[in-house]
């Protein structure tokens, strides 16, 4: 299996306790644009090494013209007290409640000093 399709969130870092937001555009199998209007979107971030153990969601917010995009806002306390290596993947439940998880990516938060 091609782990690079599901792995296609590039790799970021940020230091505990920054707000931080990550935008995510949701295409179809044919590079199409797909409505989130009547989707609920969220993202969940898992330590690496226990990927099952979700350490933090967040209910992202639908934008753009053709309501194709989400984003989620990270604050100072979702992350002031975590560090290490993570998994983060963004989530799309549409209205009949059918769920996509269509990537997936690492992300770095470093101590605060």
């Amino acid at each position: 299996m091609d782990y690079t399709s599901i792995n296609s969130l590039l790799e970021f870092s940020f230091i505990a306790g920054t707000t931080y937001t990550l935008e995510f555009t949701v295409i179809d199998d044919g590079s199409m644009p797909v409505d989130l209007g009547a989707a609920t979107c969220t993202w969940k971030m898992s330590y690496f090494s226990n990927p099952t153990e979700t350490v933090l969601t967040k209910t992202g917010t639908v934008f753009g013209a053709g309501n194709d995009s989400f984003r989620i806002e990270l604050t100072t306390a979702d992350t002031e007290d975590l560090y290490g290596k993570f998994i983060h993947q963004p989530i799309v439940v549409d209205f009949v409640g059918n769920e996509y998880r269509q990537s997936q990516g690492l992300l770095h938060i470093i101590p605060r000093a």
